[in-house]
């Protein structure tokens, strides 16, 4: 529960407005069910995120256990994933009415060929135009699918998963090339899985473990049900779907109340503040070869799963404006730790 929680307030924090980045959630025992129906054109509120997980019941007693697995929940995950969203659709439908042109000679002949296409097909189907524009201007269809679950023999059983993800996409695909007009639906071209497994004594295989094949490209990750083990593997999951990355400003000065007499009852604190924001706020400084060696900018973070790059706070004297040098960029950010100081 808390991995979701933390993950739903990452990507609402980072991807607030747009509908580019959608969540769906899903759990699996006897069947697969989802608890968001379908994509919508934003996120979900953290309320109405905590009213569909306060939906979940246990499962059922009595039922067969040897049923109850995750492969149901994985099966519905893949049919998610070739489900076109608002945004996709949007976007379809933006370039079929209206072909965008551009500088490159190659670029204006595929504007060209498609208004040609667009104007000629009038007997054609709509998922024949659809088709021509996904595949034309190098649109794809990737996705991600993240499973939180306990496994008592993790090597075969992720094993087992990934086999049953590759057969799912296959099948997927193929039905999808014979429903006519595609009707909202578009074969998968890339699905990343990751699989955090939860375990009180992990193998001796712990930690990531990554592999590639064709439309697939799977990870499985053993973790101890520690939670400073828990929290940092689901921010270097999201880092790694949302190609993010992590500034720690150090040195921060605050003021505390300490009670004391002597001290006037305050006195000034330095603490250190993870944040994480897009990958792309870091291109500058790796392009000025700030993050070599060298500067020792780039450490560990706190728990050793990613990098971070520390960076000392500075307070500058109001005469001192040329500490501040004209702004080249912003980004979204959001605190590692919501609940830290």
């Amino acid at each position: 529960m808390e991995s979701v929680l933390e993950y739903h307030r990452i990507v609402q924090d980072l991807f607030p407005v747009g509908g580019e980045k959608l969540v769906r959630l899903a759990v699996s025992d006897f069947i697969g069910r989802f608890l968001t129906t379908k994509w919508g054109e934003r996120l979900l509120s953290y309320g109405e995120l905590l009213a569909e997980l306060s939906s979940c019941d246990v499962p059922a007693e009595g039922g067969d256990s040897s049923s109850c697995s995750i492969l149901n929940g994985l099966s519905i995950a893949v049919e998610a994933i070739s489900e076109t969203t608002p945004f996709q659709r949007s976007t379809v439908s933006t370039l079929l009415q209206h072909p965008p042109t551009v500088d490159s000679s190659s670029s204006r002949e595929m504007a060209r060929q498609l208004l040609d296409h667009v104007q000629h097909s009038g007997g054609g189907k709509q998922g024949d135009d659809v088709e021509y524009v996904w595949r034309r201007w190098g649109l794809r269809n990737r996705g991600t699918v993240v499973v939180l679950t306990s496994m008592e023999d993790p090597e075969k059983e992720f094993g087992e998963v990934v086999d049953h993800v590759k057969e799912q996409i296959q099948a997927r695909n193929d039905s999808i090339q014979t429903v006519e007009g595609h009707a909202g639906l578009y074969f998968i071209d890339r699905l990343d899985l990751y699989v955090v497994n939860f375990n009180p004594c992990p193998p001796p295989s712990a930690g990531w473990q990554s592999s590639t094949s064709s439309h697939l490209r799977s990870t499985l990750i053993n973790l101890p049900v520690v939670e400073t083990h828990l929290i940092p593997n689901i921010h270097r999951v999201l880092h790694t779907i949302y190609s993010l990355a992590s500034t720690t400003v150090s040195g921060i000065p605050m003021r505390e109340d300490t009670g004391s007499q002597q001290s006037g009852g305050s006195q000034s604190v330095n603490y250190d503040v993870e944040l994480f924001h897009p990958k792309q706020a870091h291109a500058d400084l790796g392009t000025l070869n700030f993050l070599s060696e060298q500067y020792r900018v780039l450490d560990e973070c706190a728990h050793g799963v990613y990098k971070t790059v520390r960076l000392k706070w500075c307070t500058a004297k109001m005469k001192s404006a040329d500490k501040f040098p004209l702004l080249l960029g912003s980004f979204p950010l959001t605190p590692a730790f919501v609940n830290s100081r």
